[in-house]
């Protein structure tokens, strides 16, 4: 009965590992919210721009013929209408479920014009005609403006579902001709809009209010769709080198509340050739952190994967292993130096020079937690005499290196190492499938965690071997209180910084793991050799490793937004990056994109 209970406990944990799987195809790793104060921000620099856009606005000219009693029919034209300025003195935006709507109220704007009249009458024989200028305030002038914004190809589609203009008043001041008398006249005897000797000059003043409020309505509808133009041609990648981009195709529609919009995207890295890493990763937990408190215009979430699928490209790409032959401390290359640490090693190759193969044997191991977090990385040094031409290996040491960009203390069991040395030896995945599911669930049951991680235990259970050591070794991290006496402190440091709009960091390290792989020059400790080591970690591969991280890699920012004040949190398994944002005003926003 048992075994037929195991049975099927291992069938329903690989097939809800395996729905996991799929079920993450589709799923972002960079959650990206902007807030309040930020769509505040994006509402202000849209109102600007559009204001620049409308500015100025010429209309057509208007011609109307109105018949006068005892006058007779008077032809009336305005000419040159041209909108000169707007000043918007508040505007709200609103997102929620119908869209983001945007109004802004109590704007003024100020027209001019050419205006001119010419009758003729059975009284009066002769042509009678006056032209001059005219100038126009407009006074309580509201425009509102509603978007939808949906996902479309990995893109976004903005659409406009309403946009309109309201003027509420309209003053009007002439000049030129016998404008002193009809001003004059007019100040005396109002309103203006109903004489009949002034309807020879307001008969139009109708017409060129709602030509206006059209005008400015189809020119802020056309911004919308030349916006949602330039939306939909965002790059879908953004390349970091020649070896790896970031792919930043939105996976979900955005997801509107009353304060706030929130995109979802890939964000994997993927190589020059389009190779995806996810099948290596798994989502760890739920993104979209908020800053816990602080006001800053948008928050970036960035699971643990968005870093290890960086790690799974470079190591795909076979970058991360060194040949070294130059070091600081040159004498360290020849067998001389290693006369009394490994006797065999001199005596059988008496001051020849040797050569250093560093080599990764898996991709770097990234986690998060909260207030922490670094990189377990599996690196085996294989050391190669030079006998003549020839080149001898003659001996291959394992290393358990862990790094950190926070100033912390992690500790790593030595049932862990243990668990490691075993899988080595070559064990089946299910031994170390079932270890892991136990592992996990002895520290499960210590850490008081709410968010159950079953499906990602389950799922990296499946995984190939490097990938399962990996776990045993970040498991004994969640948990420090229930390991056992006899672990072993790694004090590590460093720092995660924001640079421009790159995240970059750099890491130290003060303590690893050493274990003897294979030997032809005899067995020897690991102790005696450790501060050797050390000097080649020091000077050969932290200062690699930090000349990538200073470098950093692109956050998802549209070009011309900068970060400013820019704080970096970290949770379980997500790094949120919260920061307000500035605009390059000598950038247009259009070319932005």
């Amino acid at each position: 009965m048992a075994p037929a209970l195991l049975l099927l406990f291992l069938v329903l944990s690989v097939s809800s590992a395996l729905d996991a799987s799929v079920a993450q195809s589709d799923i972002g790793y960079i959650s990206a919210v902007i807030s309040e104060s930020g769509l505040a921000f994006a509402k202000d620099l849209l109102v600007e721009r559009a204001i620049d856009s409308l500015i100025p606005l010429c209309l057509h000219d208007i011609e109307k013929s109105v018949h006068i009693p005892l006058i007779g029919w008077v032809h009336m034209r305005a000419a040159n209408i041209t909108l000169s300025s707007i000043d918007v003195s508040s505007s709200t935006v609103k997102p929620g479920e119908s869209g983001i709507v945007i109004v802004a109220s109590g704007a003024t704007a100020s027209l001019s014009f050419d205006w001119s009249y010419s009758y003729s009458s059975w009284l009066i024989p002769i042509e009678i005609s006056d032209k001059g200028r005219a100038f126009v305030q407009v006074e309580g002038m509201e425009v509102g403006l509603t978007m939808t914004m949906d996902r479309k190809n990995g893109t976004l589609e903005l659409a406009v579902a309403q946009c309109g203009c309201y003027m509420e008043n309209l003053v009007i001041t002439l000049d030129g001709g016998a404008s002193w008398f009809y001003q004059g006249y007019m100040n005396k005897h109002k309103p203006i809009f109903y004489h009949v000797l002034f309807q020879f000059v307001y008969a139009f003043a109708n017409h060129i209010q709602i030509a206006v409020e059209d005008a400015i309505t189809q020119k802020i509808v056309e911004g919308a769709q030349k916006l949602d133009s330039l939306l939909q041609t965002l790059p879908k990648k953004i390349y970091v080198d020649k070896v790896a981009a970031l792919n930043v195709t939105f996976v979900n529609d955005p997801i509107l509340t009353n304060s706030s919009l929130e995109l979802d995207i890939k964000g994997l890295f993927i190589s020059s050739d389009k190779t995806y890493a996810h099948n290596y990763l798994h989502k760890m937990s739920k993104l979209s952190y908020t800053c816990y408190g602080e006001q800053k215009m948008l928050s970036i979430s960035l699971d643990e994967a968005v870093f290890n699928s960086a790690s799974v490209i470079y190591f795909q790409a076979g970058l991360l292993h060194w040949m070294v032959d130059k070091i600081p401390q040159q004498s360290l290359l020849n067998t001389a130096s290693w006369k009394y640490l490994i006797p065999q090693l001199y005596k059988k190759y008496p001051n020849d020079d040797m050569l250093l193969n560093m080599s990764l044997t898996s991709p770097p191991d990234v986690w998060i937690i909260s207030q922490k977090l670094g990189a377990v990385a599996l690196l085996d040094m294989t050391v190669i005499v030079l006998d003549g031409d020839a080149r001898t290996p003659v001996a291959c040491i394992s290393m358990v290196t862990i790094l950190s960009p926070l100033d912390s203390s992690f500790i790593i069991s030595t049932t862990c190492l243990l668990t490691y040395l075993t899988v080595s030896s070559g064990l089946s995945w299910i031994i170390c499938f079932i270890w892991h599911l136990l592992l996990c669930a002895w520290i499960h049951e210590f850490s008081g965690r709410e968010e159950s991680r079953w499906n990602s235990w389950l799922s990296c259970g499946l995984k190939e071997v490097p990938n399962c050591r990996k776990l045993v070794l970040r498991l004994s991290l969640y948990r420090t209180e229930a390991l056992p006496k006899d672990t072993k402190v790694v004090n590590v440091s460093g720092a995660v910084t924001i640079s421009g709009n790159n995240l970059a960091g750099q890491v130290g390290l003060d303590d690893f793991t050493l274990s003897l792989k294979w030997s032809d020059v005899g067995k020897f400790h690991m102790s005696l050799i450790q501060g050797v080591v050390r000097v080649f970690l020091n000077t050969i591969f932290l200062p690699y490793v930090n000349l990538q991280l200073r470098q950093g890699f692109p956050l998802p920012i549209i070009k011309g937004f900068t970060l400013q004040n820019a704080n970096i949190l970290t949770t379980s398994s997500v790094m949120v990056v919260c920061s307000d944002l500035v605009f390059n005003k000598s950038i247009s926003l259009y070319s932005s994109f």
